[in-house]
């Protein structure tokens, strides 16, 4: 993750205002003056709450052109009722949508693994994706940070391009609703106990 201070939150959000308004165009295909005043509008939530954006990491985005751009990335951040993905060059900010976006690719600062991020839902969210075992299930999760060997929040499981929710009102935690999912699929009672590490459970899948 790169560090950042909170004024250079601020910064980087008044940075990327000023470079969406200053010649009243942008190069991407959003309605750029709606987004612009919904940044202006979280630049005040987030010095009043004391809210930022998501955290920034090192990676590369993969455009719908087939470019590569790299630098570090803060994914899924809400503005004008879109998620808008931004990035840090080292020298300005921009923004991305959906529609110009392919998938983004994060590198995990405590080993050599990336962490692939893609869309699987019309929602306009990048998901995690945490496992795939190259045949027919991959499993995904909520997450806007490089994999670290942990499940957050809802987890969606894609078998055979169909995708299963597994979250629901009463669940006790993303590794719970995975071992639930086996429970149901091959109809035994598993325990969580069976199920040492997280990487027990994807053998399973």
């Amino acid at each position: 993750m790169k560090s950042s201070k909170i004024t250079q939150r601020i910064a980087a959000f008044v940075l990327l205002l000023f470079m969406i308004t200053a010649n009243g165009q942008t190069k991407h295909k959003s309605n750029s003056s709606v987004i612009a005043l919904e940044t202006l509008n979280l630049i005040t939530f987030f010095s009043t709450l004391n809210d930022y954006p998501n955290d920034f990491y090192q990676g590369e985005m993969t455009l719908n052109d087939g470019s590569i751009i790299i630098g570090y990335f803060s994914l899924n951040n809400s503005i004008a009722d879109n998620y808008v993905v931004l990035h840090d060059d080292g020298e300005t900010y921009n923004y991305y949508c959906k529609d110009e976006i392919n998938d983004v690719m994060l590198y995990n600062p405590n080993s050599d693994a990336n962490t692939m991020f893609n869309f699987i839902k019309d929602d306009g969210k990048l998901y995690r994706k945490v496992f795939d075992n190259n045949i027919d299930v991959i499993v995904y999760d909520t997450a806007n940070y490089p994999f670290d060997n942990k499940l957050v929040n809802e987890v969606i499981i894609d078998v055979n391009n169909q995708l299963i929710e597994t979250w629901n009102f009463w669940t006790s935690g993303p590794k719970h609703d995975l071992i639930k999912y086996l429970r149901e699929r091959d109809d035994v009672r598993y325990k969580r106990s069976d199920f040492k590490t997280l990487d027990d459970i994807f053998r399973r899948l």
